[in-house]
């Protein structure tokens, strides 16, 4: 009887002896803890994804899987890629941005050289606010995250890191796909990234993912697009014409110049990509800068207005309650009924102005 009490006594001592060792010691009541620190959004670690066995395995996904299934669905036309045949070194290759179709489009049409060593810029707030999604985005484009709303410092210098070793970055200017069909006015990040490193920006124009697959729908449906590229646009050479004529000026001022330029000339060229879209390429040659930004960002005026004015083809297909509802609104795809509003609001615009 002794013995067998003495036997579980023991056991309870050692049980409670082993549960001490596992545990981790409480944190003191009186002492304020800091906060953990979070591994997602912009403070997740992208390095894994760039070793050679992620890349061995990105290769196979993107030649076999990615690349065949956009061609499929998308039957892209591509123009321009002479222009890259002549570059040699990393590259910044910035697009506008309609659906999440354009990366691995943009990534496909790209010749072997980039294909393979290019990293993209991702919203850290969309891609990487969960684990899944930061692993399947940075295991699938070496996609490393930054910050939309604001400059981060930690973004950049990890995208000026990854092209000064050598990989080229897709990024998308404005910041997130349109919301309307309409371009977006251009964010200085590209313009920011090609004045530290030095690399030629590649301007990119796609038409045709947002009739496929647009912001805010899951509706998916396969389509015709078509990917230009433009002449890539040297920094080092504006750069040395702009402090040429501004050699006056103090450096910090000067290079905030520097990247108005490049920002400006950027969005200037993805602009006569646009206008040769809908028009031709002569007609885009003849237009002016600043009027070919105006039909790319769309006019400024209530989102009915943006909508009606939306070139027919940028427009996706909309749920109509019934069909009589839809033959009552017929009359707005009507080119006459069209032209005979824009003459009554040229006239109301010139009656306003007199008064």
């Amino acid at each position: 009887m002794v013995q067998s009490i003495n036997n579980k006594r023991d056991k309870n001592t050692f049980s409670k002896t082993l549960k001490q060792v596992l545990n981790k010691p409480t944190w003191p009541a009186m002492i304020e803890k800091e906060p953990s620190k979070s591994k997602l959004g912009i403070d997740y670690e992208t390095d894994w994804a760039r070793t050679k066995p992620a890349r061995v395995f990105r290769a196979m996904l993107l030649d076999n899987i990615i690349r065949p299934t956009s061609y499929l669905i998308a039957k892209p036309k591509i123009y321009g890629l002479e222009y890259l045949e002549s570059v040699s070194g990393p590259v910044i290759i910035a697009s506008n941005h309609a659906s999440h179709l354009d990366t691995s489009l943009i990534i496909s049409a790209l010749p072997l050289k980039f294909r393979h060593h290019i990293s993209v810029a991702a919203a850290s707030d969309y891609f990487f606010n969960t684990k899944f999604k930061a692993t399947l985005w940075s295991l699938a484009f070496a996609s490393i995250p930054i910050e939309r709303s604001k400059v981060n410092r930690r973004s950049s210098d990890l995208a000026i890191e990854l092209i000064s070793s050598g990989w080229s970055l897709l990024i998308f200017p404005e910041g997130g796909r349109t919301p309307d069909g309409w371009g977006q006015e251009f964010k200085a990040g590209p313009a920011y990234l090609a004045q530290k490193t030095m690399v030629p920006i590649v301007p990119v124009h796609i038409h045709g993912t947002r009739q496929m697959l647009a912001k805010g729908s899951s509706k998916f449906s396969f389509g015709h697009v078509e990917i230009r590229f433009a002449k890539p646009i040297d920094p080092a050479q504006l750069i040395q014409k702009n402090d040429d004529s501004s050699s006056d000026s103090s450096p910090h001022s000067t290079v905030s110049q520097d990247i108005k330029l490049l920002s400006r000339l950027l969005e200037e060229s993805v602009a006569r990509l646009h206008d040769e879209v809908n028009n031709d390429w002569w007609h885009a040659q003849k237009n002016s800068p600043s009027k070919q930004i105006e039909n790319f960002r769309g006019p400024d005026a209530n989102s009915w207005r943006r909508n009606w004015e939306l070139p027919d083809s940028q427009r996706t297909k909309q749920k109509t309650v019934t069909d009589d509802w839809a033959k009552a609104l017929s009359w707005w795809e009507h080119k006459p009924s069209k032209k005979q509003i824009r003459d009554l609001l040229e006239k109301a615009k010139q009656l306003k102005e007199k008064l």
